[in-house]
Protein backbone atom coordinates (compact mmCIF):
# COMPACT_ATOMS: atom_id res chain seq x y z
CA UNK A 1 0.00 0.00 0.00
CA UNK A 2 1.25 3.42 -0.56
CA UNK A 3 2.33 5.66 2.12
CA UNK A 4 -0.41 8.20 1.06
CA UNK A 5 -2.97 5.52 1.40
CA UNK A 6 -1.84 4.54 4.76
CA UNK A 7 -1.32 8.24 5.67
CA UNK A 8 -5.52 8.35 4.59
CA UNK A 9 -5.76 5.49 6.82
CA UNK A 10 -4.38 6.44 9.61
CA UNK A 11 -6.58 9.60 9.68
CA UNK A 12 -9.58 7.34 9.47
CA UNK A 13 -10.44 8.56 6.02
CA UNK A 14 -13.06 6.23 4.27
CA UNK A 15 -11.91 4.87 1.16
CA UNK A 16 -13.58 2.60 -1.50
CA UNK A 17 -12.87 0.37 -3.86
CA UNK A 18 -13.00 1.52 -7.15
CA UNK A 19 -13.20 -0.40 -11.06
CA UNK A 20 -9.24 -0.40 -12.51
CA UNK A 21 -8.17 -0.47 -16.03
CA UNK A 22 -7.47 -4.19 -17.67
CA UNK A 23 -5.59 -2.16 -20.54
CA UNK A 24 -4.90 1.99 -21.44
CA UNK A 25 -9.15 3.02 -21.89
CA UNK A 26 -10.54 -0.76 -20.53
CA UNK A 27 -12.23 -0.77 -17.62
CA UNK A 28 -12.61 -3.86 -15.26
CA UNK A 29 -16.34 -3.34 -15.17
CA UNK A 30 -18.79 -5.16 -17.31
CA UNK A 31 -18.48 -2.54 -19.88
CA UNK A 32 -15.06 -2.76 -20.40
CA UNK A 33 -14.01 -0.80 -23.59
CA UNK A 34 -17.84 1.18 -23.69
CA UNK A 35 -17.17 2.46 -20.13
CA UNK A 36 -16.93 5.98 -20.09
CA UNK A 37 -14.70 6.09 -16.51
CA UNK A 38 -12.43 3.32 -17.05
CA UNK A 39 -11.12 2.98 -13.60
CA UNK A 40 -12.61 5.63 -11.71
CA UNK A 41 -15.83 4.61 -10.28
CA UNK A 42 -17.20 2.46 -7.62
CA UNK A 43 -17.28 -1.34 -7.52
CA UNK A 44 -21.40 -2.99 -6.91
CA UNK A 45 -24.17 -1.50 -5.58
CA UNK A 46 -24.33 0.44 -2.19
CA UNK A 47 -20.50 1.51 -2.43
CA UNK A 48 -21.05 4.56 -0.02
CA UNK A 49 -21.92 2.11 2.90
CA UNK A 50 -18.81 -0.55 2.06
CA UNK A 51 -16.06 2.24 2.68
CA UNK A 52 -13.21 1.58 5.30
CA UNK A 53 -9.56 2.75 6.85
CA UNK A 54 -8.35 -0.70 6.79
CA UNK A 55 -5.27 -1.25 5.85
CA UNK A 56 -5.45 -4.86 4.73
CA UNK A 57 -8.63 -4.30 2.97
CA UNK A 58 -7.24 -1.55 1.04
CA UNK A 59 -4.10 -3.34 0.05
CA UNK A 60 -6.24 -6.43 -1.47
CA UNK A 61 -8.63 -3.64 -3.51
CA UNK A 62 -4.65 -2.39 -5.30
CA UNK A 63 -3.83 -5.90 -6.47
CA UNK A 64 -6.51 -4.98 -9.56
CA UNK A 65 -8.14 -1.62 -8.92
CA UNK A 66 -8.23 1.42 -7.60
CA UNK A 67 -9.25 3.20 -4.52
CA UNK A 68 -11.39 6.24 -3.74
CA UNK A 69 -11.83 8.58 -0.71
CA UNK A 70 -15.44 9.59 0.27
CA UNK A 71 -16.00 12.50 0.53
CA UNK A 72 -19.46 12.86 1.28
CA UNK A 73 -21.70 11.06 3.88
CA UNK A 74 -22.41 7.55 4.23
Amino acid sequence: MSVLLATYSALNWQMVRLYGVSSPGVCTCWKKQDCATPGKHPCGEAWHMRTTSDDDEIASWMENGNVGLLLGPR
